[in-house]
């Protein structure tokens, strides 16, 4: 940065090329750090085009907030309509704390107290609550994951800022993330799967019964177009996967079958779980949180994630003889440890593993007494022979 002091002003100055013309100007600040401040904001503003260089004798640079960074950001970042949506809604909280302030200004210490502030929150009411009290929110803690996707998504806003020189350094670099504890999972049992799809209203019952039977993400059953289902070949194309691994092709159970066969004769567009609003087909669902909340509170069962019947899918398929290898692919995931988190068997089926054990064993007891019995056996035989 050329920030200078005049002899005899107690101003500091500033003094850089933009495109190729020279720009000199008086920063009106006595401290050497808030002048830096406003040489950034300076250079931001002639960037981003919101002030010309003619402007400069007249007018006083705005300070580049947080919130202008973060919304230039999010028109421009190239990514999936699915992530930018994830993006859009990590940055909710990201504004509702730093909003107005410059982003030259936030450093790793705003960072950190950003941090300790998100993990005490509580998650926000439902829609319908929030409509009548607008602050109402739960009684759970924000998730460890929620914060660190928060965090993830400003370091990759600073980072756009320190390639395009409108700060210097990256403040949530050195920032430790959150340990995620990732045993949240639970395998729901027959009764309360039962009890919920009696109790679940469309499109949730058919989402949640082709998870179970398929152990699709719920982001690829809201992606299914008809092109993707081949009713002759009983297959199921995935390709809205981020990996090589999530692209797959997988094979139709009955109730699979049944549900994709109906959805694809009632379509009116491509999509076979079209979701948007006043009556728009031509984008998919986004979440199902209401309904699947509401559809809990009516089957009066245990609390469980709609993720988690695809983490029972893994766990049959386990507990059923399938190899990790055939898990892995079938679940689409890249690495092998994935598959053993979710895989976890239940008390049950490590009762049964116990008592077959104990089986092996007493039969390797009475295989060792037959044996040591012929050996006596023999031993009297020969004894009697050489008498």
């Amino acid at each position: 940065m050329a920030i200078y002091k005049r002899p005899n002003s107690k101003y500091y100055w500033t003094k850089f090329y933009f495109e190729g013309q020279f720009i000199q100007q008086s920063t009106k600040c006595t401290a050497k750090k808030a002048a830096e401040n406003f040489e950034s904001a300076l250079k931001t503003q002639l960037n981003f085009g919101r002030i010309g260089i003619d402007d400069l004798k007249n007018t006083k640079a705005k300070p580049f907030t947080f919130t202008d960074a973060l919304s230039y950001f999010l028109d421009n970042i190239e990514v999936k309509e699915s992530t930018l949506r994830r993006y859009k809604v990590a940055s909710k909280a990201l504004i509702e704390y730093f909003g107005k302030t410059p982003v030259v200004s936030i450093s790793n210490v705003e960072v950190e107290k950003y941090r300790a502030w998100r993990k005490k929150q509580t998650k926000k009411a439902p829609t319908k609550v929030r409509a009548r009290n607008p602050k109402a929110r739960l009684s759970t803690i924000i998730a460890p994951a929620t914060v660190n996707r928060e965090l993830t998504l400003l370091s990759g806003l600073f980072k756009s800022l320190v390639r395009s020189g409108k700060v210097n350094e990256n403040p949530v670099q050195g920032v430790t993330l959150l340990r995620e504890e990732n045993t949240q999972t639970r395998v729901v049992s027959d009764h309360d799967f039962r009890a919920y799809l009696m109790a679940a209203s469309q499109p949730l019952r058919d989402v949640a019964l082709l998870m179970f039977d398929t152990g699709m993400r719920p982001s690829e059953i809201f992606n299914l177009k008809k092109d993707d289902v081949d009713f002759a070949a009983r297959r199921i194309r995935v390709v809205a996967g981020k990996t090589d691994a999530a692209r797959r092709r997988l094979t139709m159970s009955d109730n699979a079958y049944d549900i994709l066969f109906a959805r694809y004769r009632k379509a009116d567009a491509v999509l076979l779980f079209p979701g948007g609003k006043k009556g728009e087909r031509d984008t998919p669902i986004i979440k199902l949180t209401n309904a699947h909340r509401a559809a809990i509170d009516r089957a009066k069962v245990r609390t469980f994630r709609l993720y988690d019947l695809r983490h029972t899918f893994a766990t049959h398929l386990t507990q059923s003889g399938v190899d990790l290898m055939t898990v892995k692919a079938i679940l689409g995931h890249s690495r092998l440890e994935m598959v053993q988190r979710y895989s976890h068997p239940t008390e049950q089926h490590q009762a049964d593993a116990i008592q077959r054990l104990e089986t092996f064993r007493n039969q390797s007891k009475l295989l060792k007494k037959a044996t040591s019995f012929l050996n006596d056996s023999k031993g009297e035989s020969a004894l009697e022979l050489v008498g």
